[in-house]
């Protein structure tokens, strides 16, 4: 036993098992900069065209054909711990399997079928992170790519803004950075924010170098003028100073708890009553710049659909007459519900819709209680995230979008919850009842 964890030691310290860590580490930092949405769309912003709706950017199609050989590559290295962290995939093995199924009954099977095979590899990609690297690591490696591409964009802005600044329609001035839209900016800063703060607090000898990139981040946010973007920074912000109060012990737990249940409803229920004054203070008009009557002419048409829907990512596609009927009445291009709850009604039905939110409602429930079982400095990012993650959905449809970021990070951090919680219950079974059968040993492998 002795010699074969000293074998195991040499090899891991070789050469050549330093070299493949640092390609590893070098693609996943590549990874994740394009899922980022950033760099890609450079050439077109350059040129000064602008895709139309259902026009493909070919340097998209080139980027995922790489991070495709890039990530089968990577899960073909790592491919037993990959298959045991997609063991513990729960509701999101269940939604890849409906959606494959949705192919069957979607308007436009043909592009059913290919955002299922870029959804598998961006699901594939979380997972491969989480056998791969600690939690810690990854929120780390985010933070380091997504800075990254905050400075590409205020080097864009500033030194070229025909390729950082939006110069058509009622957005123009705004920035956008290395990114096609101000709101991809925004999207992209928030999350930064969020891993940058992260960091920030648990790695105080770069506290220095990590303030200046929360900094570079909020003010990007603001540049951007996404207010998406800024009311999830506050969002964040609020949970940052609340998240403490819930490690508090015994009954002052219980009454913080309280406290803060009670804030959250007053405050959606001040939101409700006055919601169109809150929507004018933060400068955008009630209707959500138009989303909320395009939400209740969606629901009409999913109405009709509600079993299975229209199939996946088969409903917003140039030439369909019930999404060209939704733009007509809009008077404006939709390429998106612009809320991800109604689309998975309108892509997925009913049954996408309970998946979509079992997912969601699973990953904030074991954060909670892994927290509160055991404290572990990366479980506050999980509860900030996904709650943060939850109320964006809300205006913004990025919840199991193909090829987008946060799909990687949210397969990450519900497949990581789900394995901590399981290897919890192990341990309690073993010290407590004889093993029904023997322990997988990857889950000392595979941490947290």
């Amino acid at each position: 036993m002795m010699f074969g964890d000293t074998l195991r030691a040499r090899t891991e310290r070789s050469p050549i098992s330093r070299f493949l860590g640092a390609v590893e580490v070098s693609f996943c930092f590549f990874a994740i900069s394009l899922y980022s949405g950033g760099y890609i769309p450079i050439p077109v912003s350059a040129s000064g065209a602008e895709l139309k709706a259902g026009e493909t950017n070919p340097f998209n199609t080139v980027a995922m054909s790489l991070l495709l050989c890039g990530t089968l590559v990577a899960v073909a290295l790592r491919w037993r711990r990959v298959l045991f962290v997609a063991r513990h995939g729960g509701a999101i093995n269940i939604f890849l399997l409906l959606v494959l199924l949705s192919v069957t009954w979607s308007y436009y099977p043909v592009i059913s079928l290919k955002r299922f095979l870029v959804l598998l590899q961006t699901v594939l990609l979380g997972y491969y992170l989480v056998a791969r690297f600690p939690m810690h690591r990854i929120i780390q490696l985010w933070a380091s790519a997504l800075f990254f591409a905050m400075l590409a964009s205020l080097l864009a802005a500033l030194a070229f803004p025909k390729i950082g600044i939006m110069s058509t329609g009622e957005v123009a001035g705004t920035w956008r950075g290395v990114f096609a839209h101000k709101s991809s900016l925004g999207a992209a800063a928030m999350l930064a924010a969020l891993c940058s703060g992260w960091v920030w607090v648990h790695e105080p000898r770069r506290r220095l170098r990590h303030s200046l990139a929360l900094l570079l981040c909020l003010f990007l946010a603001f540049m951007s003028s996404s207010k998406t973007a800024q009311v999830a920074i506050m969002l964040i912000i609020a949970l940052s100073l609340c998240l403490p109060l819930l490690q508090l012990p015994g009954l002052a737990r219980v009454w913080a708890t309280f406290i803060l249940a009670v804030g959250a409803i007053c405050g959606v229920a001040l939101l409700a009553l006055f919601f169109a004054d809150i929507m004018e203070a933060l400068g955008k008009d009630p209707s959500l710049t138009g989303r909320v009557p395009v939400w209740l002419i969606l629901l009409d048409l999913a109405s009709n659909r509600l079993g299975l829907g229209y199939g996946y990512s088969a409903f917003f596609i140039d030439g369909n007459p019930d999404s060209d009927l939704v733009s007509g009445l809009a008077g404006w291009t939709i390429n998106e519900a612009h809320n991800a709850y109604i689309e998975m009604v309108v892509q997925l039905g009913i049954p996408g819709l309970v998946i979509a939110l079992w997912a969601l409602g699973e990953s904030a429930y074991r954060a909670f209680t892994l927290q509160h079982d055991a404290f572990r400095p990366w479980l506050g990012f999980a509860i900030i995230y996904t709650l943060t993650f939850s109320a964006t959905n809300l205006a913004e449809t990025i919840l199991f979008r193909a090829g987008d970021m946060h799909c990687v990070m949210f397969t990450a951090i519900y497949a990581v919850l789900r394995i901590e919680a399981a290897r919890r219950v192990a341990v309690s079974q073993g010290g407590l009842f004889p093993p029904r059968g023997p322990t997988d040993p990857l889950y000392a492998i595979v941490t947290p």
